[in-house]
């Protein structure tokens, strides 16, 4: 049977307010923490309408798992494509995707693969998952784990968390997407 570690927490006595350092050996109010192993027990149901005995394998999530998410999944097949690369390819080093023609770009290959047209929500979907641009002047942009031979690493690209954050004053930040403007065949 597989174990688990579980953990006691005991104290000698209530942990009393202090101001300062814990003093004296073993400190007031000093906590013993005890692992033991125990059976492991899954809280997954059984999957047919007999009972099953044996413990379940624990389900992985998301974060963990090798698949990547479906944007990184599509995006990696989009940049791949060899008949795109007008529009979208990688850099010759493999190491950044960049896009040629941002219009084209929205127009012809977002709607095939992310149901929108939208290029401004597409640059805030890979901000949100950590990609950076690379030039101002174009629309480059970069993940550590997003390369040309690295198929198999882009599911450790995760989101970054929701949470808005504010300037001094308050007043929400936002990451904008500055746009080349000109020639969009830079």
């Amino acid at each position: 049977a597989d174990t688990v570690p579980t953990v006691d927490l005991r104290t000698d006595q209530p942990f009393p307010p202090q101001s300062g350092p814990c003093t004296a050996p073993p400190c007031q109010g000093a906590a013993t923490l005890i692992v033991k192993k125990q059976p492991f027990m899954s809280l997954t149901a059984p999957t047919s309408g007999a009972s099953d005995p044996s413990p379940r394998e624990p389900q992985t999530s998301s974060s963990t798992s090798t698949q990547p998410k479906p944007f990184l999944a599509k995006l990696f097949k989009m940049v791949d494509e060899a008949e795109t690369d007008n529009i979208v390819s990688w850099t010759p080093a493999g190491d950044a995707l960049v896009v040629h023609d941002d219009e084209a770009f929205a127009q012809q290959l977002l709607p095939l693969h992310f149901k929108h047209n939208n290029f401004s929500s597409f640059v805030r979907q890979l901000n949100t998952y950590g990609f950076s641009k690379v030039d101002p002047d174009r629309w480059i942009f970069a993940h550590l784990h997003f390369r040309r031979d690295g198929r198999e690493h882009i599911h450790l690209i995760q989101r970054k968390s929701s949470h808005r954050t504010t300037d001094k004053g308050g007043a929400p930040q936002t990451v904008a997407a500055s746009a080349p403007r000109g020639d969009s065949k830079k």
